[in-house]
């Protein structure tokens, strides 16, 4: 991906305080599911290695959580990923994956996967620059159909992406 991120921002791991106002971004991010504040608690401490939350004058403004798949030892699963509304268009999805792939290569997770709906064409975007800026390739197959997610949720296709390679490498 192109830099374009701004200096007016940092990325950083979540710590225990951070929960609340990842779980605050979460809820302004439709179509994003809300989970309790509690898991969100739980992700920022448990999962701090592979979770990062973007901040500008130590407000938080985006975050991405992820932690290695438990049968996948060579792949990290990226849960979620949002930016406040009033952040948009500032590269901040962008520069949250891009800090999050080194630390999981040096670690062996050479593949990213996540979940997302047909209709989320920004998330599509943003993972679609990603394996670009990469150099590397993407499947998408049938996860967790609508019948299993409740009432007037769509299917979730599952988005494999890799190998990833650090920048440079061929």
């Amino acid at each position: 991906m192109k830099d374009e991120t701004k200096s007016d921002f940092n990325i950083r791991n979540t710590v225990k305080s951070d929960g609340p106002a990842v779980y605050l971004i979460a809820e302004k991010c439709p179509p994003l599911d809300l989970n309790s504040l509690y898991c969100y608690l739980l992700l920022c401490t448990h999962f701090d290695k592979y979770c990062l939350v973007a901040e500008v004058s130590n407000k938080i403004i985006g975050f991405v959580s992820a932690y290695p798949h438990p049968h996948h030892t060579d792949t990290l699963f990226v849960w979620q990923i949002g930016v406040d509304p009033d952040f948009h268009g500032r590269g901040i999805g962008s520069a949250l994956l891009e800090h999050l792939i080194p630390p999981a290569i040096k670690n062996g997770l050479i593949y990213l996967e996540t979940t997302i709906t047909p209709s989320n064409k920004s998330s599509r975007s943003l993972f679609g620059k990603l394996t670009k800026a990469y150099n590397t390739g993407s499947t998408e197959s049938d996860y967790f159909p609508a019948s299993l997610l409740g009432e007037g949720h769509e299917a979730e296709q599952l988005l494999k992406m890799g190998p990833f390679k650090e920048k440079g490498d061929k």
